[in-house]
């Protein structure tokens, strides 16, 4: 297809064929699974006003979403901050987030709702505080609209942090709000759940938006995140792409989408842009959507599947109709951060820079993303020498972030590719045909072996120094590695000089091989007999410290030990005339002085133990 700069009334002719509806090229992103539900406001739930706002307080049978009631909340008219607690409950929240959800019948007065979990006292708790009057959003800004049932998960990065909470050992949980301008407001709770952390990022995951078809994201953002082959995600306005000036060119643009950065949509024109989508009529809004989409294909550019809300403002009816065309759609709405997964794939929350915005507020974001393996999506206009205006940024301040993503080590990716790669947790009522196949060979959520030996007769099994031992496998989950492990034989390695553990790809038709992970070498592995080693991912030949096995790939482990005296590895036994079937099950790779960076396997008839994870 052509990616000329196509009329509106070429458009229209070429793809009216294309209904409404089908517009969106990937799924929609699912939403978190909760693993573990504190309550539902259920009978005997145990929530009570703790007596010192005289707010009401009530189960309600006649407005809620599970079970058949919900608790209702009504705050006093004084400004003063209704809550509602209970003190005895045991929750293990480690590796989880929470999630709690909420109503507000009429959003327009709500001052802050807060959610806090603790110790009985709360002298040690995580709180987290949406400021629904925040002055920095308008009230199409909201993440909570009048009206409506939402679930919001809280991520562990943006919590405020009282005392020293222990995440495995919360008894407290304490639910707030407040009203402004002399007002009562009614506040619906409906549930209060955990979901599992993805481990899609281990480390976290930094997504650079850039907005408004500014040719700064070219010649200033591109260059700052090719220093370390980073990419980001644009979000374009249709009618200013190639209009000259400040503005982006389309070459420029698909020369960002061949680096691998998302190019998505943010308005078709710069007027409806101005008018915000929740000003526009349905149809309008229509239109505006459908014409983005055709023409980012028309331009052969594939992220249209992304959108960013112009202003950052949506309401219901901007949200159904984003539904029939996006997959994804970000605000600006910083309240709290954005988790992974995300509550709405369609209210992708973010931090919005502006010039007053500080280097060292945006490195504290960073550092709690980091530590909580959270998502930070950072949101910046033009690229300036000195920003002046609210829609600018210094590209000095811009390039110190970016380096210090690099010197603390966090993940950067697109939008795309953060959604791509979400995974689902799984429930604890029920599990997918995947995970039960996983969990029937063996294998946990975190480690998976690499062959079924705990029902097999494995023996010890001499080694040759500088061979690579080696045994295939395919896992039928997606999982994150950091470590390796391996057994040691009845004879202890002695005499070593270099032991790794390598893992690798593998071509199932060849049984050729490509390094992708290793540990570091250490020759005390395997210096002790009958003993399992685990071993971390290391950083020899520029490998990463962790690696996401995908399901259907083949790959292989292997141990190598040069200069070996003596040794042995625990090892099974397979027919000599079915190992040398393909796809390989086990083989070696003999005379190796260190982990090959590609190789084909020998057939063995002797397979390692080995297990990732």
């Amino acid at each position: 297809m052509s990616k000329a700069n196509l009329p509106l009334s070429t458009l229209n002719a070429t793809y009216a064929q294309i209904p409404d509806g089908a517009m969106r090229n990937t799924p929609r992103a699912l939403i978190p699974v909760n693993t573990g539900i504190v309550t539902t406001f259920q009978p005997g739930h145990g929530f009570h006003d703790i007596g010192t706002t005289a707010a009401s307080v009530s189960d309600d049978t006649t407005d809620y979403l599970s079970g058949s009631q919900s608790l209702k909340v009504v705050t006093k008219t004084d400004g003063t901050t209704a809550k509602v607690d209970n003190s005895a409950l045991t929750i293990n929240a480690t590796a989880m987030s929470f999630r709690v959800l909420v109503k507000v019948d009429d959003a327009t007065n709500l001052a802050t709702w807060l959610f806090y979990v603790g110790n009985a006292a709360l002298s040690s708790s995580y709180q987290w505080f949406i400021a629904q009057t925040d002055p920095s959003l308008t009230k199409a800004q909201h993440y909570v609209k009048a009206g409506e049932w939402v679930w919001i998960t809280f991520g562990f990065q943006d919590a405020g942090i009282v005392g020293t909470p222990d995440r495995s050992a919360l008894t407290h949980i304490r639910l707030a709000a407040s009203a402004a301008n002399g007002s009562s407001i009614t506040v619906h709770f409906g549930g209060i759940a955990l979901v599992d952390e993805s481990t899609a990022f281990p480390s976290g995951v930094v997504s650079f938006c850039y907005d408004d078809s500014l040719e700064s994201t070219y010649t200033q953002a591109r260059v700052a995140l090719d220093k370390y082959g980073w990419v980001g995600t644009e979000y374009v306005i249709c009618d200013l792409v190639g209009s000259g000036g400040k503005y982006i060119s389309l070459a420029d643009l698909q020369t960002l989408e061949d680096a691998g950065w998302t190019v998505g949509a943010h308005s078709y024109t710069l007027a409806d842009h101005a008018t915000g989508f929740t000003n526009l009529n349905t149809q309008q809004l229509t239109d505006n959507l459908r014409n983005m989409r055709r023409q980012l294909t028309a331009w052969g550019l594939q992220g249209g599947d992304h959108l960013a809300y112009p202003g950052g403002g949506y309401n219901a009816a901007v949200l159904a109709v984003t539904d029939q065309f996006h997959t994804s759609a970000r605000t600006v709405n910083h309240q709290t951060l954005e988790t992974l997964r995300p509550s709405d794939a369609l209210r992708i929350r973010s931090a919005s820079l502006v010039n007053t915005t500080t280097v060292a507020y945006i490195k504290n974001l960073i550092d709690n993303a980091l530590a909580s393996k959270g998502w930070l999506v950072l949101t910046f206009h033009d690229l300036v020498t000195t920003a002046t205006s609210s829609d600018q940024y210094a590209i000095a301040d811009h390039q110190t972030i970016v380096d210090y993503c690099a010197t603390v080590g966090i993940r950067v990716s697109s939008v795309a590719d953060v959604m791509s790669r979400m995974n689902a947790p799984v429930p604890v009522s029920g599990y997918t045909t995947a995970q039960l196949v996983n969990q029937t060979l063996g294998n946990t959520s975190t480690r998976i072996g690499c062959y079924p030996y705990r029902i097999s007769s494995p023996v010890a099994t001499a080694v040759t120094a500088g061979d690579l031992n080696l045994v295939c496998f395919t896992p039928v989950v997606d999982i994150t590695i950091t470590a390796m492990s391996a057994m040691s034989g009845s004879t202890a390695f002695a005499g070593s000089t270099l032991t790794r553990i390598g893992l690798f790809t593998t071509d199932p038709s060849t049984g050729a091989i490509t390094l992708v992970a290793a540990t570091d070498s250490d020759t005390t592995l395997f210096t002790a007999p009958s003993t399992v080693y685990r071993k971390v991912l290391g950083t020899t030949g520029g490998l990463p410290t962790a690696y996401t096995l995908k399901a259907g790939q083949r790959y292989a482990v292997g141990v190598l030990g040069v200069g070996l005296s003596a040794g042995s590895l625990f090892m099974g036994a397979i027919s000599s005339v079915l190992t040398a079937r393909l796809p390989r099950m086990c083989g070696k790779i003999a005379s190796q002085t260190d982990l090959p960076p590609t190789a084909t396997i020998v057939a063995t008839p002797t397979p390692i133990w080995a297990e990732v994870g």
